[in-house]
């Protein structure tokens, strides 16, 4: 079991980046900043790429010398408390280090979205569904493991439905979800029962690709996008079999922002994908 030091990294990184995109829309440069608050510019640009936190009184002396907005203070506070929770210790197989990060991010993105090509996404799984693809993929006969794992995946998914903000979800589907059974009759009713439940909530948007939509750029696997307002870039995890791989070429990120506007418009409506979730609940129960 390898920790993941990942889990510290990225609430500093978005804050860092929040700080020095206000910086540069004030068009100041780190010397000067430095000058203004006795500090050495080495300081500043280790903040900003996420190395250090600033001090609570170091962060408001920062917003009021950039003129920040209203909105653009709360943002900036916010991540700052965020970033100063203490966090828990996350350990995770060798194969599959980023997995800390993604959760970390899961806990700050505002918007969240995800393709998948053959199973229900984690944060949607109900417990039986769940179960079921633990048993196959990590526990095995090791009914503890397996427990293990579904704690931490039921933790996972508080982030949708728990808190005073909690992200957008959009939640793309390709159809051969749909077809493909997962531990038998009564463990799909209870995950087409969940999804249908999930899909009413306001921040849930849970979307089927169809057959009839033809090839889309997710073709060659699931892919996880976070999104955190400003200009602050996307967080994006390209699953595989053996874990996960994230995109950091700006260009890269951009293209895949582009192929989720793009597979927005192939996906079928909220209300017709419940009706396919409805009608295939139907099926499995004969």
């Amino acid at each position: 079991m390898a920790t993941v030091d990942a889990i510290q990294a990225l609430p500093k990184r978005l804050m860092g980046e929040h700080l020095k995109m206000l910086r540069e829309q004030a068009d100041l440069t780190l010397e000067y900043v430095a000058g203004r608050l006795g500090k050495t510019s080495g300081t500043l640009s280790r903040q900003e790429n996420g190395y250090t936190l600033c001090t609570w009184d170091a962060l408001n002396s920062l917003l009021l010398l950039y003129g920040a907005s209203d909105e653009d203070t709360k943002e900036a506070q916010r991540l700052w408390k965020l970033a100063k929770q203490p966090r828990e210790k996350l350990n995770v197989s060798g194969r599959n280090k980023l997995f800390p990060t993604l959760t970390t991010s899961e806990r700050y993105a505002r918007v969240m979205s995800e393709v998948t090509l053959l199973l229900v996404p984690g944060l949607l799984q109900a417990e039986e569904y769940a179960r079921e693809i633990f048993r196959i993929g990590v526990g095995g006969t090791d009914e503890a493991l397996v427990a293990q794992a579904l704690k931490a995946r039921s933790d996972r998914q508080k982030v949708l439905i728990e808190g005073d903000q909690v992200p957008q979800f959009n939640a793309y589907l390709d159809e051969a979800v749909l077809h493909r059974t997962v531990g038998g009759p009564d463990v799909m009713t209870a995950q087409f029962d969940r999804l249908i439940e999930l899909g009413k909530r306001p921040n849930i948007s849970i979307r089927v690709v169809p057959f009839s939509a033809g090839m889309h750029a997710f073709n060659n696997g699931n892919v996880i996008m976070h999104e955190f307002g400003g200009n602050k870039p996307p967080f994006i995890y390209h699953e595989h079999m053996f874990g996960g791989v994230e995109t950091e070429d700006k260009d890269s990120a951009v293209k895949v922002v582009a192929q989720f506007d793009q597979l927005a418009k192939m996906a079928a409506s909220e209300k017709k994908s419940a009706e396919m979730f409805r009608h295939h609940r139907r099926l499995v129960k004969g």
